[in-house]
């Protein structure tokens, strides 16, 4: 085994969430808490679909991706260019959302100035 994969499989199990299985739920204890906080009343419901598809379906997108890039360029290929898109994205997220790690709960629970002059949101009807 190289140097390379020794490393990468060290570092993979010292974040991963398989020796700890607490991360991932408390991952998924603040996204859920953030997500309802941060959405206006009026947008909440398509964002939860939204955010619901996402995460039903990024395992089995994943999966497909996974499995074209291992068939073009080999498995430790395909792992290898993987992990460096995901280290990519990772750090673009961060940088395009820096703003969000000042975040506070006291910026949380206070409403918006602007929302008590919003125009409530538009209700369809059934017999439209």
């Amino acid at each position: 085994m190289s140097a390379g994969a020794a490393l990468t499989m060290l570092i993979a199990l010292r974040f991963s969430p398989v020796g700890r299985p607490w991360r991932n739920l408390l991952i998924a204890i603040v996204r859920g808490t953030l997500m309802p906080l941060l959405t206006p009343d009026h947008m909440r419901g398509r964002v939860s679909a939204v955010n619901g598809m996402f995460i039903a379906s990024s395992a089995e997108i994943g999966d497909f991706e996974s499995g074209i890039m291992a068939s073009l360029f080999g498995t430790m290929p395909a792992v290898l260019i993987g992990g460096c898109i995901t280290l990519a994205v990772v750090g673009f997220t961060f940088l395009g959302t820096r703003k969000m790690t000042s975040l506070s709960l006291a910026q949380l629970t206070e409403p918006p100035a602007h929302a008590a002059h919003a125009a409530p949101a538009p209700h369809l009807t059934s017999s439209e």
